[in-house]
């Protein structure tokens, strides 16, 4: 039985069109078709129709996924986390009022539930809303409690998002540090540390952070990557160059590589 993952729904799949990424997607295709057919013989199973969403979502079908999360809806209306998948659907789709309504249901029927805030949030960011949506992380922030220190985080790394969104950099980072080192030391929490003070205009203090990071963790791309970025901003080309050498080793096929290299060669 599928579960709403923590505050988000899996992501849609990649289109990378490696060979991996294409046996992965025939997988899906395959149970997709195997969860539709059931369906078709009988079309009163709730979670089948949810499980087939979710299939759609990854195979990027989201009119299709819309379509079973709201058979599911209409089979079990009682169920606040069906309508978490369907706004979820219609978020992917862009069609934010649409899951903003979804989601004022599903509160309706469980105002406890700390993903239902926290989607809410997402729903506001994406609709450049960021007040409405510090508001309702900080919901979700609260409902969690110490449940879960891995959803807690990832909570707070949304919540300093939305306040560097909402052109408060500098309230961003006090959230950030607030975190414990070892979390602080994520590269996608460093990343927000640095697109904060990218904000408040020191570059170099974004690419310190990165190297900080370096020597504890040497084999993660996304370091090597941040730091050749932000010395870049920062105008040091030479140590911008010394990274992207050493991401070439970690990862010859970075997007970062191939964007910042031709533009150190030609400056």
């Amino acid at each position: 039985m599928p579960a709403v993952s923590r505050c988000f729904l899996p992501s849609p799949a990649s289109s990378s069109g490696t060979p991996t990424s294409r046996r992965v997607t025939t997988s899906w295709t395959s149970a997709y078709r195997s969860y539709t057919a059931s369906l078709a013989l009988d079309p009163k199973q709730a979670e089948v129709s949810i499980n087939a969403g979710s299939l759609a979502m990854k195979l990027n079908r989201h009119g299709e996924a819309t379509q079973h999360y709201s058979h599911a809806v209409e089979l079990d209306p009682k169920e606040p986390r069906y309508r978490l998948f369907l706004a979820q659907a219609y978020i992917e789709q862009k069609q934010f009022e649409r899951s903003k309504k979804v989601l004022e249901e599903a509160l309706k029927l469980d105002s406890e539930d700390h993903r239902i805030y926290a989607m809410m949030a997402d729903v506001y960011s994406k609709a450049d809303r960021m007040t409405e949506a510090q508001e309702q992380i900080n919901n979700a922030i609260r409902l969690l409690g110490d449940k879960d220190k891995d959803v807690a985080i990832e909570y707070k790394r949304r919540k300093a998002k939305y306040l560097r969104m909402d052109d408060l950099p500098g309230e961003s980072l006090q959230v950030l540090e607030s975190l414990d080192p070892t979390t602080r030391a994520d590269p996608a929490v460093i990343d927000e540390i640095a697109e904060s003070y990218w904000q408040l205009g020191d570059p170099l203090k974004a690419a310190q952070v990165f190297e900080r990071a370096l020597p504890v963790n040497q084999r993660e791309p996304k370091l090597w990557e941040g730091a050749a970025w932000w010395n870049y901003k920062a105008g040091r080309r030479d140590d911008a160059k010394r990274y992207l050498e050493g991401l070439r080793d970690m990862d010859p096929h970075s997007k970062i590589l191939q964007d910042l290299e031709p533009k150190l060669l030609n400056e």
